[in-house]
Parts: structure tokens; sequence; C-alpha cells
């Protein structure tokens, strides 16, 4: 038994080198077709005419798309806090445990401000649901403050009666209302700040007493104070106002809206609760 013959590299590589060369040719031969072929197509398709439809271009129809999506994206609808605020204002006014004079006149006058830019809203009357609310909300805060003024006149007679039957002065407290210059650092611990005090007879501190609350409702001469009356004033110069304006949108009743949203005295029925609190502020004794 002898050795088995080595074979040589060129027999074995020269077939493995044959295949590589055919399938080389064949890929090239794929490729050129389907390179001529697309050419061909694409020739083809230039030559394509339709005289009689006017067809977009792609350009064209991407504006169309993205002008057709700007479109679905709704507007932000405008907000403001004047539901909240009112709200927040009712519940400071029921949290007045004690009733007494001026402390209370305080509050008054934050709701009072309150009230103002309620009135002023240039957001609410955009929308059917908000106009509504506002107005309504509106007379119940003005109705609720009526009825503080109310008792704080009771407070300031109670007091008076008090002080009558016990024999005592009554004091008044005088502070003013502008920042006070700087001056240097007191002396022996007083405070020069501190509010004047004009000590009163009961009947004369009465009678000052309700005129402050008649200013507080009535207003002053300074026409630029605002006043109880004066923001009742406004709130119905603006439902007169809104109820000459087209609903808006969303209003569910139009025609109701335009015609029949007055009383038998053709007083709009929206300040039904407004007319009420002026009616309790005008029964005031001030005398």
């Amino acid at each position: 038994m002898g050795r088995p013959r080595k074979r040589k590299i060129g027999e074995s590589g020269q077939p493995a080198n044959g295949s590589t060369q055919e399938a080389s040719q064949q890929t090239s031969s794929v490729e050129s077709s389907v390179f001529d072929s697309a050419v061909e197509f694409n020739s083809l398709a230039d030559q394509i005419n339709f005289p009689d439809m006017d067809l977009p271009s792609l350009d064209t129809i991407n504006d169309n798309i993205l002008l057709a999506a700007s479109a679905i994206v709704p507007t932000p609808v405008q907000s403001c806090a004047c539901l909240s605020s009112i709200y927040l204002t009712l519940e400071n006014l029921r949290s007045m445990d004690t009733i007494d004079f001026p402390s209370s006149l305080h509050c008054l006058r934050d709701a009072l401000h309150t009230s103002k830019l309620c009135v002023d809203c240039q957001v609410c009357p955009l929308q059917y649901l908000t106009a509504t609310q506002n107005a309504q909300l509106l007379g119940t805060l003005l109705l609720s403050m009526s009825e503080r003024y109310h008792k704080v006149l009771k407070a300031i007679a109670l007091e008076t009666t008090d002080a009558q039957e016990t024999g005592r002065m009554k004091s008044l407290h005088i502070s003013s209302p502008e920042t006070p210059k700087t001056r240097h650092e007191n002396v022996g611990g007083i405070d020069s700040n501190d509010p004047l005090v004009l000590e009163l007879p009961p009947l004369e501190w009465r009678k000052l007493a309700r005129r402050v609350v008649h200013a507080e409702i009535y207003g002053t001469s300074d026409t630029g104070r605002i006043s109880f009356m004066s923001v009742l004033t406004s709130l119905e110069e603006r439902q007169a106002r809104w109820h000459t304006m087209e609903p808006t949108e969303d209003c569910p009743d139009p025609d109701r809206r335009r015609h029949d949203m007055h009383d038998h005295n053709n007083n709009p029925m929206c300040l039904m609760m407004a007319r009420e609190a002026k009616k309790l502020a005008n029964r005031f004794d001030f005398s």
C-alpha cells in the first residue's frame, strides 16, 4: 500500500473559479436588465400625457395637506379667574363670624374690588356659559355684600346702645392711607404712625360711623373711588350692552336670547339678584 496521491492546487481551484465567474456574470446580467427596465419605464412615464386632466404636483399636494392639518387644530379658548375669584370672595364673606365697625368694611372693600374686576372682564362675554355664570355669580356676590353692610349697620347700632347704657364714650380711629416719610428712629419706643383717636359721645359716633358706611355704598365726591352702587350700576350697564349684542356661537337658543330674556317690566332676568341687592341697600337707615 502506498501513500495517497496529493491533489494539485490548480485542480481543486479551477472549478471554484469557474463557478464564481459564472455567478458574477448572471448577477451583472440581472442588474443590467432591471436598470434597463427602469429606464424604459421612466421614459414611458415621461411620455404619458393626460390632456383633459389637471393633475396637481407633489408640492401642491403637500401644501394642501399642511393647510388642512393646520385648520384642524382648534383655537385655544381664553380663560380668566373670575369664577374662582368670586367663589373665594363669597367664602370670605360667609366666614365673617364677627361683624363690627370698621374692620368688617375692609373685607367688603376687597369684595368690591373683586366684583369690579369681574364686571370689566373681557373674556367672560366670549362664551354663553361663562357670560351667564359671571352675571349670576356677580348678582349673588352683590346681594351677599348688601346683607353684610346691613349687619355692619346693626353692629353700629348695638355698640351705640351699649355705650349709652354704660355711660362710655366711643372712639373713632383715624389713620392716613399715605406711606409715611422716612424719619429718624423714634425715641422712647413711641410709634408716630399710630392712628389718631377721636373720642365722641355715642350718638355722634354712630352718626359718623353710618356716614362711613354710606360712603362705601353710595360713594363720595371722588368719582374715581369705587362704591357698592357704582359697581352695581356698571353691572347693569354691561348687561344692557350684552343684550344688544348678537348671541355667541355656543348659545343654545339664540332667538330666545335675543327676544325673551326680560321680565314683564322689561328688566333683564340676569339682573334679578343684583336688583334685590339694590333694593336692600336702599332700605338702609343712615339718619
